[in-house]
């Protein structure tokens, strides 16, 4: 199962992808260099999700927002 990194939006905006990887090593260099690049005062956070699927990855994501965009069927 791949990892996903997600800039994970505070406010309105859509989350971004990233970067889909296949190892943790991959993964965890991506995160820790996009959270490096947030500074204070930014709309987002960043966060890397290991799932089965793209859509399953954004699903997570969407959760972590203050007030989740997506709505369950």
């Amino acid at each position: 199962m791949p990892y996903f990194v997600f800039a994970i939006h505070t406010d309105n905006t859509d989350n971004r992808l990233y970067g889909q990887y296949e190892n943790f090593v991959e993964a965890d260099k991506e995160e820790r260099d996009m959270r490096d690049g947030n500074v204070h005062g930014d709309n987002y956070f960043v966060r890397m999700f290991f799932a089965k699927s793209l859509e399953e990855a954004e699903t997570k994501a969407d959760g972590l927002r203050p007030h989740p965009k997506k709505t369950k069927a």
